[in-house]
Formats: structure tokens, C-alpha cells, sequence
């Protein structure tokens, strides 16, 4: 018995090709306009995170303690390649490789903002691994997450992580940690939704402008397209990057593991580099986050909000800190 053909419903018909060209000509003016994505990046299945190390602080000079958790990165890594960028590097980088973008760069209201307009390059240019300043490497990026299984650089070859559960939220993509085969189109997305944002405002926080906001809008815009899924984009679930939420709302939400009826303000004070009380140690013992095996998190960050002076405690900083264990 043979079955009659399908047929569209003639009123769907019109829409739906319209549709369709819609999405073809907005990919295709998205590539015009960023020259450096790579439009048959999603075949290269066999893409690798490179072993480099960027940093990023104004000068080569860092604070006692961000040079204590800078080394933390180095031991874990002694292989690597390890790059601190300065200021004055990161405005060679945008204007030897990425001409097209300098006059934005320049414009941005804030060093913070360039700042955090640079990693998303390191990542397009050269890969590896990008971590803040205020975070500790607790066990290599190349080790594997179970015994036998896949080392965490592996599991994609652009890697991003959640903080918290709740991922509708747009500030749940931190631009602390990032990870990337070099020349992932998904740097691009981001930095289009950077000049995107500053295009539409001039009053927008860093965050709204070049951080975390904008890293979370590039990417809803970016899992949208159809080669998103073969482009080997990973979002980390929350735990293996920030053991703990800073932006929590209470006591559940705050972090997972391992005691979860401590009082948030006692674990902000013993885990913020903005507080007088931060004792790393006994942090990461709390979070269950020593880089013991089978504990999840690879990282812990301590969210010194250095570009933020009225939260920024310098003196906690600049103290000469033990070494880490």
C-alpha cells in the first residue's frame, strides 16, 4: 500500500523558507563581519586544548598573594607553557592580530574591560587554559576527572564551566576560567556580543559589557546554530571549576558539598581574598575541594574583585601568604 506523499501545508510553506534564508544570511553576515572564524572548525573532530597557561595582571609585578596562587598553576603544570600578559601585551595582541577590533579596545571605559576582552583573544589565537589571578590550581587540567576516564582538557575543545546551579541565570558562566583549542569559533560569538553591548550602552557594568554577561548571552547565541553540537563547546557542570556559588541566594544554593548547613557569611569569610579572615586551607577543607582524589573540583577561586576598589582588600593581597600544601 503506497503512502501518500507529505505535504507542508501550504500557509507553513512561505515562513518557513523565509525562516530558513533568514538564519543562512545572518550566519553568513556574522562570518563576513568576524574574518577569523573558522567555518569548518565543527569537522575538526581532532582538535586539542594545547598545554599553555595565560595569566593576565597590569604589570609582571603581582601581589604576594596572586603570586602564591599563580605558582599553585605552575606546579600543577611543569611542562606547560606559562604566560602572564600585561597591559601593555594585551594591546599588542589586539593590535597585531586583531586590527579590526582596536578601536573598540581603546574605547572600552575600563582596564578591567580590556582585560576582560583579551583572554577571549588568547583563546582564538593561541588555546590552553586561562585562569584569574585569585584561583588556585588544585590538581592538572590534564588529570584525569575519574580514574581511567577522560582528563577534564579533554572533554571538549572549548571549555567553559557553570557556578551554581541555576543556569537561566546570566551571570552562571564565569569568565574566570576558560579553556579552548585555538581558533574556536565560539571567541568570536563572545566578542561580537562585546561590541554588540557597547554598542548599545555606555553605562553597562563590566560584567554587562566584557564578563560574565556577556560570556553567557554569546553563548545562548552560539548552541542556537547548527554546528554549535560539533563544535566540541563544553559547559562544566557546577563543582568541577567553583566548588562554591558566589552568587548565592542561600544556604542550598551556595555550594553542594560537603557541608552544606555552614553559615554563608562564616564561609565567605574564610574563602573571600576580600575579607580579613580568608584561610585557604580550611576553605577547601569545608568545600571538600583539596584536590584529594575523588573530589570534583580542579579549581577554587577567591574572588578578590581587584577592579572593584570598594571591594578589593588590598592589604589581605599584599600579605605574605604560607605555600600552598
Amino acid at each position: 500500500m503506497m503512502r501518500a506523499p507529505c505535504r507542508w501545508p501550504p500557509a507553513l510553506v512561505v515562513p518557513m523558507l523565509v525562516a530558513a534564508c533568514l538564519f543562512v544570511y545572518s550566519l553568513a553576515r556574522f562570518q563576513a563581519s568576524n574574518p577569523y572564524i573558522d567555518p569548518i572548525f565543527d569537522q575538526r573532530q581532532d582538535v586539542t586544548i594545547p598545554s599553555i597557561i595565560h595569566q593576565s595582571w597590569k604589570n609582571e609585578t603581582l601581589p604576594k598573594r596572586f603570586q602564591k596562587w599563580s605558582d599553585s598553576w605552575k606546579r600543577h603544570h611543569p611542562t606547560w607553557t606559562y604566560i602572564l600578559w600585561t597591559d601593555d601585551m594585551n594591546r599588542k595582541l589586539i593590535e597585531t592580530s586583531f586590527p579590526w577590533f582596536l578601536d573598540t579596545y581603546d574605547a572600552l571605559p575600563k582596564n578591567i574591560n580590556r582585560a576582560d576582552a583579551s583572554r577571549y583573544f588568547y583563546m582564538y589565537k593561541y588555546g590552553g587554559v586561562y585562569a584569574d589571578l585569585d584561583m588556585e590550581c588544585l590538581r592538572a587540567m590534564d588529570a584525569p576527572v575519574v580514574e581511567g576516564g577522560p582528563a577534564l582538557i579533554e572533554r571538549g575543545s572549548a571549555l567553559i564551566s557553570f557556578m551554581g546551579l541555576d543556569t537561566q541565570f546570566e551571570h552562571s558562566l564565569p569568565n574566570a576560567w576558560m579553556a579552548s583549542a585555538p581558533g574556536h569559533p565560539f571567541w568570536m560569538f563572545v566578542v561580537d556580543e562585546i561590541m554588540r553591548a557597547v554598542a548599545r550602552s555606555t553605562t553597562l557594568t563590566a560584567e554587562e559589557a566584557t564578563g560574565p554577561v556577556v560570556l553567557y548571552k554569546a553563548w545562548m547565541r552560539f548552541r542556537s546554530f547548527p554546528t554549535a553540537k560539533r563544535s566540541g563547546l563544553t559547559v562544566l557542570k557546577h563543582g568541577y571549576i567553583y566548588p562554591y556559588n558566589w552568587n548565592y541566594k542561600n544556604s542550598a544554593e551556595a555550594f553542594i558539598y560537603p557541608d552544606n548547613w555552614l553559615d554563608v557569611k562564616y564561609l565567605y569569610s574564610i574563602c573571600s581574598a576580600q575579607s580579613d579572615q580568608i584561610d585557604e586551607e580550611l576553605c577547601k577543607k569545608k568545600l571538600g575541594a583539596e584536590g584529594k582524589p575523588g573530589q570534583l573540583a580542579y579549581t577554587i577561586t577567591y574572588w578578590s574583585h581587584v577592579w572593584e576598589p570598594a571591594k578589593s582588600n588590598k592589604q589581605v593581597l599584599d600579605q605574605k601568604a604560607a605555600h600552598a600544601r
